[in-house]
């Protein structure tokens, strides 16, 4: 069954993020087996202040999710 992570993160400098770690860490996702489903800076918010980046990622299992998780390999 597959496993969800949903991460709301506040990336103060996006052109970095898009540049330096979004490089970096996609062979990771891909490393286990990872599909980004949504990614994005754009959402608009129901209501609250929540951080401004939203992520979710389908692994195949809890195992492939954990497995990212718990990696410590930097992808590059």
């Amino acid at each position: 069954m597959a496993a969800y992570a949903v991460l709301m993160q506040q990336v103060d400098d996006v052109d970095r993020y898009r540049n330096e770690y979004l490089p970096g860490v996609r062979p990771l996702l891909r490393k286990h087996g990872a599909e980004v489903l949504v990614g994005g800076f754009d959402a608009e918010p129901a209501e609250g202040e929540p951080p401004n980046s939203t992520v979710v990622i389908r692994f195949a299992d809890t195992a492939a999710a954990w497995g990212f998780f718990n990696d410590r390999t930097t992808g590059r």
